[in-house]
């Protein structure tokens, strides 16, 4: 008889893992230490999850998709540049809540480990993106300008963010509200 697997030592596992990913990434974390942080045999983990590659997959769609969640609350109410702020206020307060998994996806990105599924929910939530920008910031922008838009202040947020990892600058809502402005200017052009 095949042993029922606890969601409770699953979770468990995928805490850990996040923090094991987190701070040392892919390459450098081990499967061997995950198991121990988690107090459970490395044959237990391995039903669970049967490589260290199926694991990460699991940890970034399941992270993925609750940035894409958080991101999105709120933002079909609004329209125009509430809707820009809308977007950007929620990305700030995700990565305010949730360091160790903005951190996390944020490294993962184009990552040769991540499966076709993983790859897939990256294009799909991006696409996403693109079409709100086009449909709810109306801005006339063309699917190429959005993207352009859309990556250049994605990437001012990360690099803030790791920037505020280090010690160097403090990530918080006034350092928001200087990134959002200048994204709207970026974004309308003005």
């Amino acid at each position: 008889m095949a042993r029922l697997k606890d969601p409770d030592r699953r979770a468990l596992i995928m805490r850990v893992a996040l923090e094991h990913f987190s701070a040392r990434g892919f390459h450098a974390a081990s499967i061997k230490d995950l198991a121990t942080s988690c107090e459970i045999s490395l044959g237990s983990l391995y039903t669970y999850f049967r490589s260290k590659e199926e694991l990460v997959n699991e940890l970034f769609r399941h992270w993925k998709l609750q940035f894409a969640n958080f991101v999105a609350e709120g933002t079909s109410e609004v329209t125009g540049r509430a809707a820009h702020r809308m977007v950007w206020s929620n990305i700030a307060r995700y990565i305010v809540a949730h360091p160790d998994a903005f951190g996390f996806l944020e490294a993962q990105l184009h990552a040769t480990y991540l499966d076709d599924t993983s790859k897939k929910l990256e294009v799909e939530l991006n696409d996403s993106l693109i079409n709100y920008y086009q449909d709810r910031i109306q801005l006339g922008h063309t699917r190429e300008k959005a993207q352009l838009v859309i990556s250049a202040t994605f990437g001012s947020y990360i690099q803030v963010f790791k920037a505020s990892q280090a010690g160097l600058i403090k990530f918080d809502h006034a350092t928001h509200e200087q990134l959002e402005i200048l994204a709207w200017r970026m974004a309308s052009g003005s």
